[in-house]
């Protein structure tokens, strides 16, 4: 019934008229049959009901709620005939011998379809994965088609409809909510465990959640790459992994089809399409082929050469790659695009690339591509989004190109302020901490106290740590006046808060204040959350580190050691607290028993770290840092290769450009000429002073200490 009732609301407007006509013409056969007072007074009474139910109409029709676009796609599962509507990739269009055209090939089991097939049957959360094209989207409708054909399924058109769809989705049991590309629900004010957890309410079977997933954004989320976050970060991502902690079936697709699924093709071997892929079916998948994602990215790669004339094309789409690699994920207006590839185009070379006019390069960039996909995917009101396929590849270079500053600008212009945390997290992971600046800005002052906060420990994390303590300070009184974020997250702004104006790297900043702020952390912690938890443990291991930069280090060291007592207790051996105690230990053991003493705590705790699951490549690269400085202080020429081994490491967790990849190699070049080679350690710094210049700016402390290295040795040659 509830249905039924949606259905009249909906057309309700339109019986008003068709009553109102009806009425009328009842009247006019009446005033034709009789005459009279009688028929005078039926025919005024009707006259009047008939201009109420015209008017009442006309009325309903034109109301805001009668234009107003459902914000999701709802329909009855049987009754979904088109797999495009729910984001398969369009292939080559064929024309039927009826006269119609047919743009989705013929489905070819997968050889997961029957374990999907079980877990939709089950119920729950099921998540598909798989690389770009790999046939996620097209397995997941095919296989619910089957299982599922009396379910109502839900699309909501966007992130933002999502609250709209789950409402629709409660309303119509049994139904599915279907969630195609998942990453663009995940993020700093994405999904949460809890609207999963309320959409499935127990009641498996009832309401099912479906969603694919491309791996390299799963991948992203995972636990082992936390080691190259910041706290801030590491947040995100466990709200991103929260939710997909709740999926109760996890189905891998691989790219490449197997022998089996190779033979099952070729029962269609007449449709041109599978001909044609299975032609190249050893280089590429064949749901890869169809979607012609191997061709799309030939062709933008081609089409900055000057032979092909297609240089502002290429332009406009590099343009909106770009966008989605700095992780923004929505579709963009073509007027903002518009203005981007004009960028590219001067930083390509300009008018030397004899570009063609607009409209042709916009054409060639929407044309889809044998009938299937297209480079940019246009999207409701005249937005674009770039190929996946394109983002992905982007992504696995060896050497990606670097993000214009013109890109940054406009994802930070455009970006709602829920979705800066994203984008400045990726600004801090290239260097570009100008840009996290204005990310923190516009979330504060938009109220968004959690994502500033999160940004302000991204630019401490650079170097600023004034500049972003004094604005954390500010984010974390706003924040407790709003009464926006909770006691534990207020502790936590307050943890970074303290860690920024302490004793970080090397004795800069004032550990006698944020000591004082760290014994109220601690206090406080654990009272909200008790003694052993991790928050808890954490704050007490900041708390640690001030102890024992005012000089208390026998006290620091006596704290981390009961700390690392308890996380053992309760949490086993290898759990990331343990792990950071044991790194506090083995710093305050250098400090008091000397470096010789610290060698062997950083060589031990390295290798644990190395054998934990997690790997956490952070602290390995950390250990593998304080062992160099301790090598290098017992005048042990190893310390070189260690630190060059640092290097390349840090580089691999954080980047070429990250502030911490920089200070490693001012560490490497220190170690290169205290060992007996100056003038290489000179050519080191010199190089140095130029990157992080170009990525920090002139006053980060990094800079200056650079720059006052290369002139120590280039003195010494």
């Amino acid at each position: 019934m509830r249905r039924l009732r949606t259905w009249w609301h909906r057309l309700r407007g339109w019986w008003f008229l068709v009553v109102a006509a009806a009425v009328t013409g009842v009247m006019s056969a009446v005033s034709k049959q009789y005459t009279g007072l009688v028929a005078a007074i039926v025919v005024a009474v009707g006259g009047a009901c008939a201009a109420v139910l015209s008017e009442r109409g006309r009325a309903q029709l034109a109301s805001p709620a009668a234009k107003k676009r459902s914000p999701f796609y709802l329909s009855r599962v049987d009754r979904i005939t088109d797999p495009i509507r729910l984001g398969v990739h369009p292939a080559a269009t064929v024309e039927r011998t009826d006269g119609t055209s047919d743009r989705v090939p013929p489905f070819i089991e997968r050889d997961r379809s029957p374990e999907l097939a079980a877990a939709l049957q089950a119920g729950g959360f099921v998540l598909v994965v798989g690389d770009s094209t790999a046939g996620k989207t097209r397995l997941a409708y095919e296989t619910m088609r089957v299982c599922l054909p009396r379910h109502v399924c839900v699309v909501p058109d966007n992130p933002a409809a999502f609250g709209a769809a789950v409402a629709a989705v409660k309303q119509n049991r049994p139904s599915v909510l279907w969630l195609d590309d998942l990453e663009r629900y995940l993020g700093a004010d994405g999904l949460h465990r809890a609207e999963i957890d309320d959409v499935l309410d127990g009641k498996r079977g009832r309401t099912i959640v479906l969603a694919t997933l491309r791996a390299h954004e799963r991948e992203w989320f995972s636990e082992r790459n936390d080691s190259g976050r910041e706290h801030g970060e590491r947040q995100w991502a466990g709200t991103a992994r929260a939710v997909l902690n709740a999926v109760t079936s996890e189905i891998h697709l691989e790219r490449r089809w197997s022998d089996r699924e190779l033979a099952s093709a070729q029962a269609f071997h007449g449709d041109v399409r599978v001909r044609r892929a299975l032609a190249s079916a050893d280089r590429y998948g064949l749901a890869e082929h169809l979607a012609a994602g191997p061709e799309l990215l030939r062709e933008l790669t081609n089409a900055w050469s000057v032979r092909t004339g297609r240089a502002r094309g290429a332009a406009l789409v590099t343009a909106a790659v770009d966008i989605r690699r700095i992780k923004y994920h929505r579709p963009v207006p073509l007027s903002l695009l518009r203005d981007l590839h004009e960028a590219y185009l001067t930083d390509r070379g300009g008018v030397a690339l004899r570009p063609e006019d607009w409209d042709e390069a916009l054409d060639w960039a929407t044309q889809p591509l044998h009938a299937t996909s297209s480079l940019l995917e246009p999207h409701p009101g005249d937005e674009y989004l770039a190929f996946d396929y394109l983002v992905d590849a982007a992504a696995k270079a060896s050497a990606p190109a670097r993000v214009l500053d013109a890109t940054w600008q406009a994802v930070v212009d455009v970006a709602a302020a829920a979705e800066l945390f994203d984008v400045g997290r990726a600004a801090a992971f290239e260097g570009r901490f100008d840009y996290v600046q204005q990310a923190l800005t516009k979330a504060t002052s938009s109220n968004e106290f959690r994502i500033a906060a999160d940004l302000a420990a991204c630019l401490g994390d650079g170097g600023y740590e004034d500049t972003a303590s004094t604005q954390l300070e500010t984010i974390i009184a706003a924040a407790r006046e709003s009464g926006a974020v909770s006691a534990a997250e207020l502790l936590d702004m307050m943890s970074d808060l303290a860690w920024m104006i302490g004793e970080k790297v090397a004795g800069r900043g004032d550990p006698e204040r944020a000591l004082r702020i760290t014994d109220q952390i601690v206090r406080d912690t654990t009272a909200l959350l008790g003694s052993d938890h991790p928050q808890t443990l954490h704050a007490r291991l900041v708390h640690a580190r001030q102890l024992g930069a005012t000089g208390a280090e026998r006290e620091a060291l006596a704290l981390a050691t009961e700390t690392a007592a308890a996380a053992v207790a309760r949490y086993g051996r290898s759990h990331r607290q343990v792990l950071s105690a044991r790194f506090e230990i083995a710093v305050w053991v250098h400090g008091i028993e000397g470096p010789l003493a610290s060698v062997q705590h950083f060589t031990d705790l390295m290798a644990d770290a190395e054998r934990s699951t997690p790997v956490d490549r952070a602290l390995i690269v950390d250990c593998r840092w304080n062992l160099g400085g301790a090598l290098l202080a017992c005048g042990d020429a190893a310390a070189v290769e260690v630190l060059a081994t640092t290097v390349v490491e840090a580089q691999n967790v954080y980047g070429a450009d990250h502030r911490r990849t920089l200070d490693k190699r001012l560490s490497h070049a220190e170690a290169v000429g205290v060992m007996g080679d100056p003038g290489r350690a000179a050519a080191l710094a010199a190089q140095l002073v130029d990157d992080c210049v170009r990525h920090l700016g002139e006053d980060n402390p990094v800079t200056v200490e650079a720059r006052a290295l290369a002139e120590r040795f280039s003195s010494a040659v």
